[in-house]
């Protein structure tokens, strides 16, 4: 696990969670997810918000530096 990835973790512990998703991805390209959520409704609810939260933010990126 590289430092950036334990930084992540520990900041992610030190907050209050009702849920976690993680999506890691390896050096030999395999995908891990794991979910404290054992909803599969649950779980696609979150990675649907994070996705459009993620979209948000480029989207944002992208008309900030054309300003």
């Amino acid at each position: 696990m590289t430092e950036e990835v334990q930084k992540v973790l520990q900041e992610v512990g030190e907050t209050e969670l009702d849920a976690l998703i993680t999506v890691g991805i390896g050096s030999d390209g395999k995908v891990q997810l794991r979910s404290s959520a054992n909803n599969v409704a649950v779980m696609h609810w979150l990675l649907n918000k994070g996705l459009f939260e993620l979209n948000v933010f480029e989207m944002n990126q992208k008309t900030e530096a054309e300003a």
